[in-house]
């Protein structure tokens, strides 16, 4: 966790084929976030874990639970941007408000998908 700032660094750990996980990974309520993402990685998907997801045309944000993803019909859809992870619906809302707020504080608009994208590019 990098402190203050709620943000998981993820270091080099790249997702399944259907998942990308940013460099940093805002969590909530997740006992050992690098662990989880170790095992979304792998495609070991669990219905205690949602995933905050960017959309990939558009500026919304989607909660998964990662059960969903041994359904079929996520098996031919297009790949998933991983922003959040979280044990609990509620905690991925927590994840989603917390995104929002740091997005207004750092920028002064609500421009949260190109927001986490800058960040995963800049490193921060």
């Amino acid at each position: 966790m990098i402190q203050g700032t709620g943000l998981l660094s993820v270091g080099d750990i790249t997702g399944a084929q259907m998942l990308r996980f940013l460099k940093k990974v805002y969590s909530c309520e997740v006992k050992n976030p690098k662990g989880e993402i170790g095992l979304l990685s792998k495609g070991w998907y669990s219905p205690s874990v949602y995933m905050v997801c960017l959309e990939r045309n558009g500026a919304f944000l989607s909660i998964i639970n990662t059960a969903s993803m041994k359904a079929q019909y996520h098996h031919h859809e297009e790949d998933y941007t991983v922003a959040g992870i979280s044990s609990t619906y509620r905690g991925a809302l927590s994840v989603v408000k917390r995104m929002t707020e740091d997005c207004l504080k750092d920028t002064g608009n609500a421009d949260v998908r190109d927001y986490i994208l800058k960040l995963d590019t800049e490193g921060r």
